[in-house]
């Protein structure tokens, strides 16, 4: 339409007009029921600047691992009353139907919403706070493809600090679905760097209960806590039948890989949720070893770098 440039404002606002409506309607409909209380928010802090907050939900719904929701909390501020920050769904409790009554997201609070969030609300109090999404969950492969992590034979997660919140959801995901049948995978290892105190109390009882689930003995956890000395053995075992195994000191990544592709139980996927290097230093093994066939995940939640660089300034 030459020469008409209000044409195209108008078409711009109805657009985002009817953008906003339509948020707004998913806004009102995943918070408030008749009858029922609306989100209702408690948050728990740990030691190394951990935080856990978990969200009652009026509307339940089927949560998929992978899935992000956006929070606002009015509680933090009169400025922050509209305002909502991603967070990615760690955890959530069922009800009869394998719906999500309530959901759990765990972070490390950088600047802004989430640092105003832990000094403004009281621990351990319930506090008003809204929610839009779910969103996602992200396609394993770049291409679209509709894969799942459950048509892996072989999962291999490597985690560091406070990446645990970005496989637990998978972890879950996929022993429920061995519980059902609805998955192929068999074998399930987890390595997981814990980088600072607090990290392995914020995760404690979620590893615990998956553990207890796994009747198959499918999954394998290993943690590394590099506040301890290097230890060659277990320091400490601990969950169902001591499954879980701690030690001390850094990972050995290379090693940890070679043994998962020696074991290797079909296809195999790695999924990352780690620290920048170390993210690049599991794509040259991989690449490195490509004729094993293993393919790479990395989910959208990855743990921020602590260097300063522009890149951990815009990590959520």
């Amino acid at each position: 339409m030459p020469g008409k440039p209000w044409a195209y404002a108008l078409g711009y606002l109805f657009t985002f007009s009817v953008i906003g409506l339509l948020q707004g309607i998913r806004i009102l409909y995943r918070n408030f029921v008749i009858g029922k209380s609306s989100v209702r928010l408690r948050l728990r802090i740990y030691k190394g600047d951990v935080a856990r907050m978990t969200l009652s939900l009026p509307r339940p719904w089927t949560v998929r691992a992978g899935e992000r929701i956006s929070l606002g909390i009015p509680h933090v501020g009169i400025f922050y009353l509209f305002q909502s920050h991603p967070f990615t769904i760690t955890w959530w409790e069922s009800d009869s139907k394998g719906r999500a009554v309530s959901i759990s997201v765990l972070f490390r609070p950088r600047y802004g919403f989430t640092r105003k969030a832990i000094e403004r609300i009281v621990p351990e109090q319930e506090c008003g706070a809204w929610i839009d999404g779910p969103f996602g969950p992200s396609s394993i492969h770049t291409i679209g493809c509709s894969s799942t992590v459950g048509d892996y034979g072989h999962v291999f997660m490597v985690a560091t600090g406070i990446g645990i919140a970005a496989q637990l959801p998978y972890l879950k995901e996929l022993l429920d679905g061995h519980d059902n049948a609805q998955v192929r995978t068999q074998k399930i290892s987890l390595v997981w760097q814990v980088e600072r105190e607090g990290d392995w109390e914020s995760a404690r009882d979620w590893l615990q209960i998956l553990v207890a689930q796994d009747n198959g003995y499918m999954l394998h956890v290993t943690v590394y806590d590099q506040t301890q000395p290097q230890s060659e053995i277990p320091v400490r075992h601990i969950g169902k039948n001591n499954l879980i195994n701690i030690y001390g000191g850094v990972v050995d990544w290379e090693e940890q890989l070679d043994s998962e592709a020696k074991n290797q139980s079909g296809s195999l996927l790695v999924i990352i949720s780690a620290q920048r290097h170390i993210q690049q230093k599991i794509r040259q093994l991989v690449r490195a070893r490509v004729y094993h066939g293993i393919e790479i995940f990395e989910p959208e939640f990855q743990p921020w770098s602590e260097t300063g660089s522009l890149r951990a300034f815009l990590t959520p």
